[in-house]
């Protein structure tokens, strides 16, 4: 049984990738929570799972605040939400420097606020890419303010409270004062960006398009940040300048200089060197790629059936030019993609590392069936088939997150349960279980399926592994 939940009522201030995770994590591990949303510019999918609301005085009715904005704009933000926030309400934040924020916030002394940064993130942006799980294992910084004027034991009250959730969300909570934390990033975060950003710009510059063609994985991986967007990165460095200045000037007195160069150009050897020692020092901290820590979480898989076609209750789909086709050769490649794609919010696993052969053995088994949906000729969604003698399983059934939240979802299952009727069984099933899609269940009985059991298991997600 999971312990109750730190805070009954959450109001996500911002809610992109990391606070659409935030939200989503929350509610995988506390579904009674109420998450609520404050974002003008939300993507319309955020409905589908939590509450929008459009004034700030919705913090009158919430027990943790959390600002997913932008730095500068969580600033702003808590301006305006100060005057709506309660004695026993906590404010935190989500951003990557915390000097700026924790100062802001003792222009607030009756506010409980504890700065945060999940120390976690991805290669896309928005809330198409939350992920419940993208916290599993990673450190989440906590900076309480013990020298503003609000009292250590509020200050206390709302860290541990904070600590519950982020232990919950099944990250690892870190306490270190903001100025010590924004040292830290300087040098590990916001460094690396400047260098990766400013080595791509000299290289491109020197050799064009044409010489990056010979590039090997060595300016790939030094230069990975340089595809971050600089809107980000602007209220990042302007907020911790001294930091990152101190960091540029440490950078400058080590770079080798041209006269070092020549001859055998010992005299970077010192460099070198020291360079090694510290990546291994800072391999040796990195959990293995095969580790196999999991995160466990309670969890309830619901079976759902149909006895009769005419229980079917059919959806259309809108006008946006959809194909839905069964495809007659599937490649491992087109399998994995779909499973993977559309199963990674949800936690997938069982199929995630089959490779070619297995997807092969699989459809050649028997009565298994692929249908895809395509929206304007880009694939949307699949289904999956597994007929037997007297019923049929829908047994995968999906859309891609970016087709999530444009009323496809129940068109697309009415043609699997028609396709699934097509052969005449006794009955038509499948299951789904709590760590789906909120709507999943709802949209399941729309079309007409009736629950028939549920059980409790101990699901096991794989902290280690790049979903």
């Amino acid at each position: 049984m999971n312990e109750p939940a730190p805070f009954e009522r959450v109001l996500l201030v911002g809610c992109g990738l990391i606070g659409g995770s935030l939200g989503l994590g929350i509610r995988t591990v506390w579904p009674e929570v109420t998450i609520t949303v404050l974002d003008p510019a939300a993507d319309p999918r955020v409905k589908d799972h939590f509450t929008l609301v459009s004034s700030p005085a919705a913090a009158e009715t919430t027990d943790l605040v959390v600002l997913g904005a932008p730095v500068l704009e969580n600033l702003r933000l808590l301006d305006a939400l100060a005057p709506y926030v309660g004695a026993h309400t906590v404010v935190t934040d989500l951003g990557s420097t915390k000097g700026a924020m924790v100062a802001h916030a003792r222009r607030h002394p009756a506010l409980a606020f504890v700065g945060g940064h999940p120390m976690a993130g991805s290669t896309h942006s928005g809330f198409a890419y939350a992920d419940p799980g993208l916290f599993v294992g990673r450190p989440w910084i906590l900076t309480p303010d013990t020298d503003g004027r609000v009292p250590a034991a509020v200050v206390g009250a709302a860290l541990a409270r904070l600590t519950q959730l982020v232990v919950g969300i099944g990250a690892r909570p870190v306490v270190m004062g903001a100025d010590e934390h924004d040292h830290v990033m300087a040098y590990v975060s916001h460094l690396p960006q400047i260098v990766s950003s400013t080595l791509m710009a000299v290289a491109g510059k020197a050799v064009t398009s044409d010489g990056l063609q010979f590039a090997g994985p060595g300016l790939a991986d030094t230069t990975r940040l340089a595809g971050s967007a600089p809107a980000l990165w602007l209220d990042i460095l302007a907020t911790n300048a001294a930091h990152v200045g101190q960091a540029l000037d440490t950078l400058r007195t080590m770079l080798p200089t041209p006269s070092m160069l020549s001859g055998d150009a010992a005299p970077i050897q010192p460099l070198l060197q020291e360079g090694r020692r510290w990546r291994s020092a800072f391999d040796g901290q990195r959990p293995p790629r095969s580790a196999s820590r999991l995160l466990h979480r309670p969890a309830t898989r619901t079976f759902l059936e149909m006895r009769s076609s005419s229980q079917v209750v059919p959806f259309a789909f809108p006008d946006v030019g959809t194909v839905v086709q069964r495809l007659d050769i599937v490649p491992g490649s087109l399998y994995r993609y779909l499973y993977r794609e559309v199963g990674r919010p949800w936690h997938w696993l069982d199929r995630w590392d089959w490779n070619d052969a297995r997807v092969a053995e699989h459809l050649a088994s028997g009565g298994v069936e692929i249908w895809l949906l395509s929206v304007a000729g880009t694939p949307a969604g699949y289904f999956e088939l597994h007929r037997t003698a007297h019923e049929v399983e829908i047994g995968y059934f999906g859309l891609l997150p970016e087709f999530i939240g444009q009323r496809l979802g129940p068109a697309l299952l009415t043609v699997a349960a028609q396709q699934a009727w097509a052969s005449g069984p006794n009955r038509v099933w499948l299951h789904t279980c709590s760590l789906d899609h909120p709507a999943a269940i709802r949209n399941y009985q729309r079309v007409g399926f009736v629950p028939y059991r549920e059980e409790q298991y101990d699901a096991k997600i794989p902290v280690d592994r790049e979903l």
